[in-house]
């Protein structure tokens, strides 16, 4: 339960500095997201930076909480993806990255179970606004408890 919440503090100490000393950088963006794990069965809310990393390239690091059915999970996430060159109003791209997984079984006598995993990922996003993007993305998560996410966010 510790080293879950220290997790957590970290994660969003990390996202909430990233967001204010570097948000002046037009290419580093902050975003929230939510959506669903699937086997899982529960829903997650999470945050992220997107940072430019060369022409079409961009490292996506962000953390997610998901409320299970029967265990908590805290997912985070050192994703990246490359952007496709479509010709519409829109953005598409294909990733992955790398995980690291903590489940907190619900029943108290059950211990926590932490483990490395893998992203892979595709996405939509929908440019609104001043540079904001709004974007849909499934993503498969394979570990030793795997399963498939549908997040839906707004990146800033």
């Amino acid at each position: 339960m510790i080293i879950k919440r220290l997790v957590i503090y970290c994660g969003v100490f990390l996202l909430l500095s990233i967001c204010f000393t570097a948000r002046a950088e037009a290419d580093i963006h902050p975003g929230i997201r939510g959506g669903a794990w699937f086997d899982a069965s529960g829903f997650f809310i999470g945050g992220e930076i997107l940072a430019k990393v060369a022409d079409r390239w961009y490292f996506n690091p962000n953390i997610e909480y998901v409320f299970g059915d029967g265990a908590d999970i805290l997912a985070v996430n050192f994703d990246a993806h490359y952007d496709l060159h479509v010709k519409q109003n829109m953005f598409v791209w294909v990733g992955g990255g790398l995980a690291v997984i903590h489940i907190d079984p619900d029943a108290p006598r059950l211990e926590g179970d932490t483990d490395p995993g893998v992203n892979l990922l595709m996405g939509v996003g929908f440019p609104f606004g001043h540079g904001n993007v709004f974007y849909i993305q499934p993503k498969a998560i394979l570990s030793d408890h795997s399963d498939f996410s549908i997040g839906v966010g707004v990146r800033f």
